[in-house]
């Protein structure tokens, strides 16, 4: 039964030192941080900001991306338009070589490939022309840069 009173009696005390120890705390340690309105206004002000700058450079990137596929849809074009110059100019060639091999100059067939070879020429030089405007397009900003610099 000792044994009990004993046990009583660290219970006992073990419950008043957690009774002061409530006491003592009083409540939070620390107040809650005041907000500072101003410092969220401005932090507003940057977020919408950034969304703008972020809407500007999508409307760029779009524009510049709508430029980019009517270059590439004109170089498509250029290239059909040179495959079907090229192949006439091959079928006037046979149509020549088949000529000579049967001994028979037709002035036709000789005709015919020297318009096909000249269509060929200028249809290849289209596309250089065009080739070096688009390097002569990417280059300007560059320079602009470089000027700047």
């Amino acid at each position: 039964m000792s044994d009990i009173n004993i046990l009583e009696g660290r219970l006992q005390a073990a419950l008043e030192r957690i009774g002061r120890a409530i006491e003592n705390s009083g409540g939070p340690s620390q107040p809650a941080p005041a907000v500072d309105d101003a410092a969220v206004a401005a932090l507003q002000a940057q977020v919408q900001e950034l969304q703008s700058a972020l809407a500007e450079a999508a409307t760029a990137h779009e524009a510049e991306t709508a430029a980019l596929n009517e270059k590439l849809a004109a170089a498509e074009d250029n290239a059909q338009n040179l495959q079907g110059v090229v192949a006439a100019l091959r079928g006037r060639i046979k149509g020549l070589r088949n000529a000579n091999a049967s001994k028979i100059g037709d002035p036709e067939l000789v005709n015919g490939a020297l318009e096909a070879e000249l269509a060929a020429s200028d249809a290849q030089r289209q596309a250089d022309r065009e080739e070096l405007n688009s390097i002569l397009a990417e280059l300007e900003p560059l320079m602009g840069e470089a000027e700047n610099a």
